[in-house]
């Protein structure tokens, strides 16, 4: 069984980053956690196993157009859709590359993990900084917590595999659902920050209405919530759709939206 090559190499990528504390856990710039305040963010954390996405042939190579489809039912302008589809696909290259590069390193017994960790992150915040026209501490604390996020899951999907190169682990499918999710969640994101600099003062849950949305999300669909009140959605208490804090069964593959208002 091949041993955790991610503890070998931690210390060293906490170098790297510098949203942490002398005692190696994660900080925002020296205070606790936004995205995960009650908890340090943990390696046992995943993102969802498989996406739902009959609509889109993982035989031949993906385009712009397979991640817009998974947007296109939502009820925001052409626009916000047009973002988080190129964001996504954005996001599907620097995980396919981290993906190709992880399993290079496994062939040849040659580990760097640093090299994998900062790939995930300068990817992060690359496609992140075109969504947020203000310095959104959320950045840097995600361009951590997304590669070890992602690292970790990987090494846990192969130790359970058997080490199998060419399963779901590795494969587009995976990487799809990695960028749908991490589009929705920086653009959801972004949106809430435009939304309080505009002076918008109210908002509503909405969900793409159709047979694919969870209980959860029906119910919680129609709230009116003030700005910088929570949407109550199956006991979770959310600023929006795919917010960070969320649980994966709550944020996993969700295609829910929020109509601001002043």
């Amino acid at each position: 069984m091949q041993e955790n090559v991610m503890a070998k190499t931690f210390n060293e990528i906490k170098k790297y980053n510098p949203y942490h504390g002398k005692d190696g856990k994660f900080t925002g710039s020296g205070a606790a956690s936004s995205v995960s305040p009650d908890r340090n963010y943990t390696m046992s954390e995943e993102l969802p196993e498989i996406v739902k996405a009959d609509f889109v042939n993982f035989e031949k190579k993906l385009s712009y157009a397979d991640f817009m489809r998974w947007f296109a039912p939502m009820g925001i302008k052409k626009w916000q859709k047009q973002n988080r589809a190129h964001d996504a696909f954005d996001m599907f290259h620097v995980v396919t590359k981290f993906f190709r590069e992880y399993k290079k390193q496994i062939k040849t017994q040659n580990f760097d993990m640093l090299k994998l960790f900062k790939w995930l992150s300068d990817g992060y915040i690359e496609i992140a900084h075109k969504r947020y026209k203000v310095d959104a501490p959320i950045i840097g604390e995600m361009a951590f917590l997304f590669p070890e996020m992602i690292i970790g899951s990987t090494e846990r999907m192969l130790e359970q595999s058997g080490y199998d190169l060419d399963g779901y682990t590795f494969s587009d499918r995976r990487a799809y659902g990695i960028g749908v999710e991490e589009s929705s969640e920086i653009n959801a994101d972004s949106e809430d920050i435009d939304a309080s600099r505009t002076g918008m003062k109210y908002k509503i849950w909405h969900t793409c209405e159709d047979e694919k949305v969870r209980e959860a999300h029906e119910q919680a669909a129609g709230q009116l919530r003030k700005l910088n009140e929570y949407f109550n959605v199956g006991g979770e208490l959310l600023r929006y759709p795919c917010d960070p804090r969320a649980s994966m069964k709550n944020k996993a593959n969700c295609r829910c939206w929020v109509e601001y208002s002043k």
